[in-house]
This record gives structure tokens, C-alpha cells and sequence, in this order.
């Protein structure tokens, strides 16, 4: 069940539908009965098996096709989006990020409204500095039952200079202290002040990408010894590491640090594709983010020509090696994360990053 609000019935809820889909596979349950005891379902049947306790609140979804709710498992819940925004490279001036802050709040609940109960929310900062803090509030504010959303998983981005990261503002604009850091060292420091703030997830990038003017995807982005230091620092502090990446180079990086989910990964070959197989990492295809309506959103919205021509370009590549060799390795991340996060507080440090239970 998604958040609503604290101040609920102690009532049962029952949910009469008309069909039901699991997203097992199976055959759709006709005139399903949903049986909810406070934050948790504790029955499906039909209505011919379900008793239907006698104070519950009885809801008539009996038109309606019941579904578990969707996970997002990369979203930006403070990007300026086309629905709220007509130009996002304004926006990203003139918006402060006090409101930005609410923007992020009534994205998250625009996702939730559309049947998304759970978000990974990967990160964002603003003009004045990293973003971390805001987006924990969100999530803590659906948490404390203030406003209704879905669950929402936070991530800090501790990110090189010049990375794609980085480069999501303009070359020309102000760096504010704590958006960049490079070497190990400041890595680590970067990576610990976005957990000490509150993040459940670290994010970075291990590539160029897509979706930033004058970049090229091929480039990287950091040393191996710099990835290390954020995946073993985060680690240490029991916190899951996703990593952008779009070329080979890239995702072999990641399989040799040991992180936990691979964004993107839109050029592959045999060889990284058998290492991530091999390693058992998730992978987060994101797929939608390049295809033609995509890419026309992104030109309604003020994106730069050479990132939409960019785009365009490599908007065929990821379908390119998503056939039988990667599917053993297309294990969802949210399986993976749900798993493993509630069971590292009692794990050995050295089975953390090589966990894959599901």
C-alpha cells in the first residue's frame, strides 16, 4: 500500500473489483476481493471464497480492473518536466529551489495518482547547490503522513567535475561548494555527506550521456579508483550504489566495483554483457526515455538541438543487444533492492555488494 495518511481507520478495507492481474502471468481473477488490515493486504480471493468482515469499508471497484502498484525505478521527481513547465532551461533559472522543493512533491504525487506506488527518485541539483536535503524532505514529509505520495527511495549524487552529471547546467553557470568532487578522497567525503543528510540510495556516473549539449556518451567520466571509493564508501554504510552508464568501459567499471543497479547501459558487447550476467547486476534499461515521442516532448520543452539530433542517433542502440544473451541479467533492481536493503544491517561486510537475493 502506498502512504496516505497517518490519521486512518483502524476499519478493514475491502476492495470488490471486476478483474484482477497480478503481474504473475496468469489468468486474470474475475470479481477479485481485496482484503487490506491497516498498510498491509492480508487477502485476495473472489467474492464465491472471501468473507467479507463485517465492520470493513466496503469499496465498489466492480468497473475496474485491480493491479499491485507500479515502481518507477529511475525518476527525476524535481526535473522540470513538459506538464509543468513550457521551457526547462528557464526554469532552471527562475525557479528557486524552495519551489522547486513543491514541484518535486506534486510530481511525485502526479506519479502516485497515476498508479505509481513506489519511486527511486535518482537524484537533481539546483543553481544553488545539491539538492539531497529537499528531496529527503519530500519523502519524509509522505513518510510522516503530511501528504499523501508514494514511497519514495532517495539518492545523492557525488559526482566528478565535467561528469554528465555535471554537465546537466550549463558549462558557463556557477558550481556551488559540495555539487563536485574529484579523487578518491573527496569522493568518499561527497559520498558521506549525502548519506549523513539522509539519502537511501548514492548515485553517480560513469559516462557521458544523452541528454546534456556538447558532450559525447563515449567519454568517461572517472578513474576506476574513484568509482571504488563511492560504491565501497557507501557500502560501508549499508546504502546501495546506481551508476549512469552507457558504454562497455563503463559497465565493466561498475561490475568490478560492485555496485548495485546499472543505469542506461545503451552500447554493450559480449564480453560486458556476460560480466553483468555473470555478476547478477540489475539493470535499468530506461528504454522510454529515448524513443520518437520522447525525444518530440524533449523538443516541446526547449531542448537544445544537438542534444535532440544526439538522441535520435542513439535512440535505436539500446534495442540493438536487448535480445536472449541479456535477459538473464535483466533481473528488475527493485527486487534486488527490496531484498537486500532490510537484510544488510545483518550481513557480513563482505557480502554486501555481491548479495542477489530476490
Amino acid at each position: 500500500m502506498a502512504r496516505t495518511t497517518r490519521a486512518t481507520t483502524t476499519r478493514p478495507v475491502v476492495i470488490k473489483g471486476g478483474r484482477l492481474l497480478d503481474g504473475n502471468g496468469g489468468p486474470a481473477l474475475r470479481k477479485p476481493v481485496v482484503v487490506i488490515s491497516g498498510e498491509r493486504i492480508i487477502r485476495i480471493g473472489t467474492e464465491a471464497d472471501t468473507k467479507v468482515p463485517r465492520d470493513a469499508q466496503v469499496i465498489d471497484a466492480s468497473r475496474f480492473t485491480l493491479i499491485p502498484g507500479m515502481v518507477d525505478c529511475h525518476v527525476h521527481i524535481a526535473a522540470f518536466n513538459v506538464l509543468t513547465f513550457s521551457n526547462y532551461r528557464v526554469a532552471m533559472w527562475e525557479v528557486t529551489p524552495e519551489l522547486e522543493n513543491f514541484y518535486a512533491l506534486f510530481h511525485a504525487q502526479m506519479c502516485f495518482e497515476m498508479g505509481f506506488t513506489t519511486l527511486r527518485d535518482l537524484g537533481r541539483f539546483t543553481y544553488k547547490g545539491v539538492f539531497t536535503a529537499a528531496s529527503c524532505a519530500v519523502r519524509d514529509a509522505i513518510n510522516a503522513g503530511i501528504m499523501p505520495g508514494p514511497r519514495l527511495f532517495v539518492a545523492g549524487r557525488p559526482v566528478i567535475t565535467n561528469s554528465h552529471h555535471d554537465l546537466t547546467f550549463p558549462r558557463a553557470s556557477i558550481r556551488q561548494p559540495g555539487v563536485v568532487a574529484d579523487g578518491p578522497w573527496e569522493l568518499r567525503r561527497s559520498t558521506r555527506e549525502h548519506l549523513r543528510t539522509g539519502c537511501d540510495w548514492i548515485k553517480t556516473s560513469a559516462s557521458g550521456g544523452g541528454g546534456t549539449s556538447d558532450e559525447e556518451p563515449s567519454v568517461r567520466n572517472m578513474t576506476q579508483d574513484e568509482l571504488d571509493a563511492i560504491v565501497d564508501e557507501a557500502h560501508a554504510f549499508l546504502k546501495p550504489v546506481a551508476v549512469h552508464c552507457f558504454t562497455p568501459e563503463s559497465h565493466q567499471m561498475c561490475v568490478r566495483a560492485g555496485v548495485d543497479t546499472i543505469e542506461h547501459i545503451v552500447f554493450t558487447n559480449d564480453e560486458t554483457v556476460s560480466m553483468i550476467r555473470d555478476a547478477g547486476i540489475p539493470v535499468t534499461p530506461t528504454l522510454s526515455h529515448r524513443t520518437d515521442h520522447a525525444i518530440e516532448i524533449r523538443r516541446r520543452m526547449g531542448t537544445n538541438e544537438n542534444i535532440l539530433e544526439k538522441m535520435k542517433k542513439y535512440s535505436r542502440t539500446p534495442l540493438s543487444h536487448s535480445g536472449s544473451s541479456m535477459r538473464p541479467a535483466s533481473r528488475s533492481p527493485w527486487a534486488r533492492t527490496r531484498a537486500t536493503i532490510p537484510r544488510w544491517a545483518a550481513m557480513p561486510a563482505s557480502s554486501r555488494s555481491t548479495s542477489s537475493s530476490a
